[in-house]
């Protein structure tokens, strides 16, 4: 029987991920392999027989859709809400330009200094700077791709040590508004700000400042091997950055500003939610000054924050399609054959974490999307990490991070695929020009959590 059940488990991982690669939907991809699963542990008796749910009427066909209706009210009263607040945010500063008024003001410096791999490195760092406020990775891409790109060429950087370097700056854990990190910060039981200022925030400068090494001395290195030749053709047209109020290029910042309230008052407590309608009530009063806004003005101002809101709901639905997968693969038995693995390999839970992020990174480099992937696996942790009496934060960390370092060596994963059209660069090529930088970097991440996290625990 234990045979059976793992095969049935392998036969379900393999075909889920394949649709995924395959470019199933990945919402119903995930809904439905949980569904399948939790119908097989029922009518087969795997485990306690039961549906997942915390009160069952056994009767099949009423509780496999209560377990839609539970996961559906318990995220959107939780994470969900989260990702909702975020996502029409991340709209609303793109809306009104403020992104880009923001780059603006940031790249002159870069501009003044004339040895290329040095603004190379620089560039990179300003990227993942900007990655705290632009959560979209291919969003992020594009708008390097027409501020930075043309300096790099011009300084003598080849098409794909420039591209690279740009399409990996959205790989990092660095902001505390995402969906991985709220998600997260759920599964924990810790305030968002909490996670990420005590816990997250270390690992992650650790994580860039040696990705941002990796990238000078690796590109360097390929470019000396070749003679770059630039002609003409080979430059992209620089963007039209005006600049804009300086005051529109502080509005990304203020959630992050609001953030650190909580960390000089600990009478003061606010979720994530709160902090990012404070942060549209505040932004939208500065527009109101600098753009002298009527009130029929500022009624549509804030209209374009709850169309974000409502655009962002499909990466809700993930995160619920991704729970049943989850609560799919622990009514199968997934955590006891792990844990089984783990003592009969003589593993102990920080083996465990590293078969997890390791099987993160390498989904990711498949199917170019770390959500999906943590999404799925996050869920199964605290059982794991409970068992093995190992803190819950040494499997969430490091999955967040590995499985977000894979998604550039995905030929599939939309800012490669945006970054090597508009450069006119392989997107194979852009992929293995990516995985030196990414790959020794996902080493080092988890090193990094293995050596930081007892410490920070304490």
């Amino acid at each position: 029987m234990d045979i059976l059940i793992i095969l049935i488990l392998a036969i379900s991982m393999v075909l889920t991920f394949w649709a995924i690669i395959k470019k199933y939907n990945p919402t119903v991809t995930l809904l439905a392999a949980g569904l399948i699963l939790i119908t097989i542990a029922y009518f087969f008796n795997i485990g306690d027989g039961k549906i997942p749910l915390k009160k069952p009427t056994d009767f099949f066909f009423v509780d496999i859709f209560a377990v839609l209706t539970e996961n559906f009210k318990a995220t959107f009263s939780g994470v969900g809400m989260y990702i909702l607040t975020i996502g029409g945010f991340a709209y609303f500063i793109e809306k009104i330009g403020s992104g880009q008024t923001l780059v603006y003001y940031a790249i002159k410096p870069l501009k003044k200094i004339k040895n290329p791999y040095i603004v190379l490195a620089l560039i990179f760092y300003f990227g993942v700077f900007l990655n705290i406020f632009i959560d979209s990775a291919a969003g992020l891409g594009l708008l390097l791709v027409a501020t930075v790109y043309p300096i790099l060429r011009e300084l003598g950087i080849s098409k794909l040590a420039a591209a690279s370097v740009i399409s990996t700056t959205g790989s990092f854990a660095i902001t505390p508004l995402s969906t991985i990190g709220a998600l997260n910060a759920e599964l924990l039981h810790l305030p968002l700000h909490e996670y990420f200022f005590n816990y997250k925030i270390y690992t992650s400068v650790f994580i860039v400042l040696f990705a941002g090494l990796s990238h000078l001395v690796w590109h360097k290195y390929c470019d000396n091997k070749k003679s770059i030749v630039i002609s003409d053709e080979d430059n992209v047209e620089t963007s039209d950055l005006k600049p804009g109020n300086p005051l529109l290029a502080i509005i990304p910042l203020i959630p992050i500003f609001i953030m650190f309230i909580p960390l000089f008052n600990k009478q003061i407590k606010m979720d994530i939610s709160t902090v990012m309608f404070a942060s549209v009530a505040i932004s939208v009063v500065l527009m109101a000054i600098v753009k002298k806004l009527s009130l029929k003005e500022v009624f549509t101002l804030v209209g374009e924050y709850l169309s974000g809101m409502s655009k962002i709901l499909s990466v809700v639905i993930l995160v619920i399609a991704g729970q049943i997968f989850a609560a799919g693969l622990i009514d199968m038995g997934a955590v006891t054959y792990l844990i089984k693995l783990g003592n009969s390999l003589q593993l102990g839970g920080l083996g465990i974490s590293l078969i997890f992020a390791t099987i993160a990174f390498l989904l990711a480099a498949m199917i170019g999307s770390a959500n999906a992937v943590v999404i799925a696996f996050a869920n199964l942790s605290p059982a794991i990490a409970a068992q093995f009496s190992v803190p819950l934060m040494m499997f969430l960390m490091p999955l967040h991070d590995l499985a977000i370092l894979g998604r550039p060596l995905a030929p599939v994963a939309g800012v490669v695929i945006a970054v090597a059209g508009i450069t006119q660069v392989n997107v194979i090529d852009l992929v293995r020009r990516n995985c030196v930088p990414m790959i020794s970097t996902a080493v080092f991440a988890f090193a990094i959590n293995l050596i930081l996290l007892p410490i920070l625990l304490k």
